[in-house]
């Protein structure tokens, strides 16, 4: 998990990234397709509460910190 500062002060984006050991989506078993299902899930319910949560899957072709970039840009 990263804690990414904001510029104006404000409480921290919680991002999480969730590392999978496949070169592709389309490889994650069906038990992992729906762990992942349920993680989003509840970060939504998280942010609907105030905290904000961002989340990603890594597969081993995705770069972190150009995950990371687009988070802050978006």
């Amino acid at each position: 998990m990263y804690l990414l500062k904001r510029d104006d002060g404000g409480l921290p984006r919680n991002h999480i990234i969730e590392t999978k050991d496949v070169k592709k989506r389309s490889d994650l078993r069906e038990s992992e397709k729906l762990k992942t299902t349920a993680e989003r899930r509840c970060f939504r319910s998280m942010s609907s509460e105030g905290i904000e949560v961002t989340f990603r899957e890594q597969v081993q072709r995705d770069d972190i910190a150009a995950l990371i970039k687009r988070v802050l840009a978006g």
